[in-house]
C-alpha cells in the first residue's frame, strides 16, 4: 500500500544474557564437574538472564529497546512495540520476532546489520510467515492469510470434509434461548475453540469477528445452544479458508470505493455494488425486514467508510 518491504529477523536465545536487575541465587546444577562443585550449604549468584527466569522476558525486551532507540528510533506511541526513524523506516516488535519496514532495501541491511552486531540473529530475509500469517508479494501488493492455521482448525476438529456454510452464524440459532448447561468437558471443549477462533478473527478472518464476539460472552457458563453455535463456525472456514487480506499497491491515491455489500433479508441473499452514502445504506436497511448478517468490504481505508460500516453493523444485529 505505501510500497514497504518488510525483512524478518528472528533472535537467537533472545531470554539468555541480559544483566539482572536484582540479586538472584540458584541452586547448584547437577552434573557440573567435581573441580566445579559447591560446599553443601552454597548456592549460585546469577550474573545474567536464563530460560526459565520469570523476569527473563522482560530484562530481554528492555534491552532491545534501549538498543533500537541508540540507533535513533523512537518509540510509537500507538504500539510500544512499534519504533520508528527520521526516513519512515520502521522496526517492529513481538517477543524475540523482529520486523524491519522500509522502501529502501539498503536501508534495511543497514539496520539489519546493527541489529545482528548487537544480538544473534536468524536472518530470514523479506518475511512470508510470521505469527501463522502467510504473506504473499504481488508486485507492490501485500495479501495476508491464515489458510494454514484455517486447516489446522478444520483437522483438530474433525471438519476437513463439512459441508461449508455462507454464513459464520446462522440465523435460525437463537444465543439468547434458554437450554441445558453445558458439561465440564463440553465446556473445557467450548472454551479451547473459542480461543483458535479469537486469533483467526482478530488477524485475517474479520468475517467471523462479531460471532465470536458474542459467543466469547458466554465463556462463563455455555449452554448447549452456544456449543450448537460454535459448531457450526467450522462449516463456515471449511467454504472460507482461503479469505485473505489484500493491500494493493498505491491504493492510497485512489478514488474512494464502492461498499460490497453481502447480506441475507428475507432468508435470500442478496449481492450488490452500493454507492457509499449512509442514506443510501440506511434506506436499504429499513426496507429489510430481518438480517442474518452482513458484511462489509472497503477495498481502500478510509475513515468516513469505516465509520459508516461499524455504524451499520450496529444497525443490523440480527433479530430472531
Amino acid at each position: 500500500m505505501y510500497g514497504l518491504t518488510a525483512h524478518l529477523l528472528d533472535a537467537t536465545n533472545a531470554f539468555v544474557g541480559s544483566k539482572l536487575d536484582k540479586q538472584i541465587y540458584m541452586e547448584v546444577p547437577k552434573g557440573l564437574p567435581k573441580s566445579l562443585q559447591l560446599g553443601k550449604d552454597e548456592v549460585c549468584e546469577l550474573l545474567q538472564s536464563l530460560y526459565g527466569l520469570r523476569q527473563s522476558a522482560n530484562l530481554w525486551c528492555h534491552k532491545v529497546k534501549e538498543f533500537i532507540t541508540s540507533i535513533r528510533f523512537k518509540p510509537s506511541t500507538a504500539d510500544p512495540g512499534i519504533f520508528i526513524n527520521e526516513r519512515g523506516m520502521i522496526i517492529a516488535l513481538y517477543i524475540d520476532d523482529i520486523l524491519v519496514f522500509s522502501k529502501d532495501e539498503k536501508a534495511i541491511r543497514l539496520t539489519k546489520k546493527k541489529l545482528k552486531e548487537f544480538h544473534p540473529m536468524k536472518d530470514s530475509g523479506r518475511v512470508n510467515k510470521i505469527l501463522g500469517i502467510r504473506i504473499i508479494w504481488l508486485d507492490g501488493s501485500i495479501r495476508l492469510d491464515q489458510e494454514f492455521y484455517t486447516l489446522r482448525i478444520l483437522e483438530e476438529f474433525n471438519m476437513l470434509e463439512a459441508k461449508p456454510q455462507k454464513l459464520p452464524l446462522s440465523p435460525s440459532i437463537n444465543l439468547d434461548k434458554d437450554s441445558r448447561r453445558l458439561s465440564r468437558e463440553a465446556h473445557s471443549q467450548f472454551r479451547h475453540a473459542i480461543g483458535r477462533l479469537t486469533y483467526l478473527a482478530g488477524g485475517t478472518q474479520p468475517d467471523i469477528q462479531r460471532t465470536v464476539n458474542r459467543l466469547s460472552q458466554h465463556l462463563v457458563e455455555p449452554k448447549e445452544i452456544h456449543l450448537k453455535a460454535i459448531k457450526h463456525l467450522p462449516h463456515y472456514l471449511r467454504g472460507t479458508y482461503r479469505y485473505a487480506i489484500s493491500y494493493l499497491k498505491g491504493s492510497k491515491d485512489k478514488k474512494l470505493p464502492e461498499v460490497l455489500f453481502v447480506g441475507q433479508v428475507a432468508n435470500s441473499q442478496l449481492l450488490r455494488h452500493l454507492h457509499p452514502k449512509l442514506n443510501i445504506l440506511l434506506q436499504l436497511i429499513q426496507q429489510s425486514k430481518q438480517y442474518g448478517y452482513v458484511i462489509f468490504y472497503i477495498q481502500f481505508g478510509n475513515q468516513e467508510l469505516m465509520t459508516m460500516a461499524q455504524y451499520l453493523c450496529i444497525l443490523t444485529t440480527p433479530q430472531h
